[in-house]
């Protein structure tokens, strides 16, 4: 029975490592090439708290943060922060200095964010800031300082509007968030439902049955 187990976890690890395979070839939007395509980009947003003073002009729909980048953005107010995950997808390090992460940020207003990313939604690291427009970040520098592994999968990103900026002008106020995009990217991390346990789990008892009666 123990080998049973340790022979379905070790299957369903080979359905969660298995190589990521994008919908589409790469796509490029302002210089920056994804090279998984539109998968790439944020899928849903979580935990937002609009900054104070708030904006009186700009996008109040967060869901114009998602997908690919298209000139509609998310404006987070003075301080404001917003998480957004990738659903179809993770972030990665590539294990050089390449660039992993960009932010597309937009509007009148060159405007700082602080970011950081995590696998759970409840620990983050911190990547610093970027300044303003559209902004690369090279995670691996990040990762190897804190000893993880330059490869782990991210599935989360915040972002929050650096509140000692900009404060003379409210009408946009805070960092404008067109798009959030993964150029490294990996599989998405999930875990296999009980549906496909279930059929691992057959297929393996199956396997053993064959192997009593042939013995």
């Amino acid at each position: 029975m123990m080998k049973l187990k340790a022979s379905l976890l070790g299957a369903a690890s080979i359905l969660l490592t298995a190589p990521f395979s994008a919908s589409a070839g790469p796509v490029t939007y302002d210089g920056i090439t994804f090279p998984d395509g539109d998968v790439s980009f944020a899928d849903a947003y979580l935990d937002i708290e609009l900054g104070t003073p708030e904006p009186t002009a700009g996008n109040f729909d967060p869901a114009a943060s998602l997908g690919a980048p298209d000139n509609g953005a998310y404006s987070l107010g003075q301080g404001g922060f917003m998480t957004l995950r990738f659903t179809d997808n993770s972030l990665t390090g590539s294990g050089d200095s390449t660039p992993d992460l960009h932010i597309f940020e937009v509007g009148p207003l060159v405007e700082d964010t602080f970011v950081w990313i995590s696998q759970d939604n409840e620990s983050f690291l911190s990547l610093g800031k970027v300044f303003g427009a559209t902004s690369s970040i090279d995670i691996d520098a990040y990762l190897g300082a804190a000893g993880i592994d330059p490869f782990t999968r991210f599935s989360y990103v915040r972002l929050q509007d650096d509140p000692n900026e900009n404060t003379s002008n409210v009408t946009y106020a805070g960092a404008d968030i067109d798009a959030v995009g993964a150029i490294t990217s990996a599989s998405p991390v999930s875990v296999p439902g009980p549906g496909t346990l279930g059929l691992l789990f057959g297929g393996l008892v199956a396997l053993g049955a064959r192997r009593r009666l042939s013995a």
